[in-house]
Formats: structure tokens, C-alpha cells, sequence
């Protein structure tokens, strides 16, 4: 006599097979929103280090800097913009502050640095502390909005490079390489690989 197959009472097997589908789907349509929200780079990056192999354009944006001042991304046209997202509690932030600050100050007329703050702090403790460092470039709280902008922030401190055109030509995770970073500028000034 052959085995017959265990009796499925009021469809449990379809039903069970119906929800995996409708959880899958849900699943893709997640996916693919968090995609369309979260725009990041299909480029790779290139063999010149963090350069990328094709540019991404940046949407524009806003930011209130941390004296209330409201600044627009547009603003900053023509210029190289360096992109610093960081927070107080982040050594590695903090140790490349200055190396940032010193950095704007030397390429003042070709580029702009730009601190988000990513911490609890008030805006009072994050001024007292931004002086004492003495640094001098626009620095703003980051927000949600703005993370929509920018590839994912998967860690602080993590840098972006926008050529003068607001397209993201390089990314860096971790502490800067500021020898890297100015060699990366230059080159997207001259209009070398990525810019």
C-alpha cells in the first residue's frame, strides 16, 4: 500500500505557502523604498582610492548651523565641499577637527568644510565645544533629512567629497587620511577622476 500524504484540514499548507508570499513581497517593496529614500551610489569605487568611478548627483539642501545661522547647499556652488558628518564622544572626530579647520582655511577660495553634528549635546555645548577646538568652518546638527540626502552613515566620523558640481565623487569611513583627502581635492579641482 503506498503512503499517503498527511491530510492538510482547511488548507493550513496554502495558507502558510500565501502569507510567505505576501511576506516576501512586503519584504521587496521595503527594499526597494529604502533604495528610493535613501539614494546610494551604484558606483564603485575606482583604483584611485576613494575616488569614485562615477559621480552621484546630491540633491540640494539645508542646514541652521549651530549659531542659527540657515545655510543652503546651493550657496556653496563652484566650491569643493567636504562633508564631515561627527560627534563630540567620537575621538577619531574630534582628532581631525583641526586637520578640517587648517584644511578649509588653506583652500578657502575652492573649498568649503562642513561639519553635521551627530550627538545629544545642546547646541550651547556643542558652540563651547567647537571653540575650544577653534574651529571656524559652518558646523550644523545632522537630521534625518539630511541622512536621506547622503549614502548611509554607517559610522562617525564619515566624510563625503562633492565636486563643484554637488555630485559625490569620493567617500571616507573612519578617520581621515588627511594627506588622502587634500590629494582627492586637488585632483577634482584640476578635474581629474571623478570630478
Amino acid at each position: 500500500m503506498a503512503d499517503r500524504p498527511p491530510s492538510d484540514p482547511g488548507g493550513l499548507q496554502a495558507r502558510n505557502r500565501t502569507v510567505a508570499a505576501i511576506l516576501a513581497a512586503a519584504l521587496i517593496i521595503t527594499i526597494a523604498a529604502v533604495g528610493y529614500f535613501r539614494p546610494v551610489p551604484t558606483s564603485v569605487r575606482s583604483q584611485e582610492g576613494n575616488l569614485l568611478e562615477s559621480p552621484a548627483r546630491i540633491a540640494p539642501f539645508a542646514v541652521t548651523t549651530l549659531d542659527g545661522a540657515k545655510v543652503q547647499s546651493t550657496e556653496w556652488a563652484g566650491k569643493v565641499v567636504v562633508v564631515n558628518f561627527w560627534a563630540t564622544w567620537c575621538a577619531p572626530c574630534v582628532r581631525e577637527m583641526p586637520a578640517l579647520a587648517a584644511l578649509q582655511e588653506r583652500l578657502a577660495a575652492d573649498v568649503v568644510v562642513v561639519g553635521l553634528l551627530q550627538d545629544t549635546v545642546t547646541n550651547e555645548q556643542a558652540r563651547t565645544f567647537v571653540s575650544e577646538l577653534r574651529i571656524r568652518y559652518p558646523i550644523a546638527r545632522s537630521s534625518s533629512e539630511i541622512e536621506r540626502v547622503f549614502p548611509p552613515v554607517e559610522r562617525l566620523p564619515m566624510t563625503f567629497l562633492l565636486d563643484r558640481s554637488s555630485r559625490l565623487v569620493a567617500m571616507y569611513l573612519g578617520e581621515l587620511d588627511m594627506a588622502e583627502l587634500e590629494r582627492d581635492i586637488r585632483k577634482v579641482l584640476a578635474g581629474g577622476p571623478g570630478s
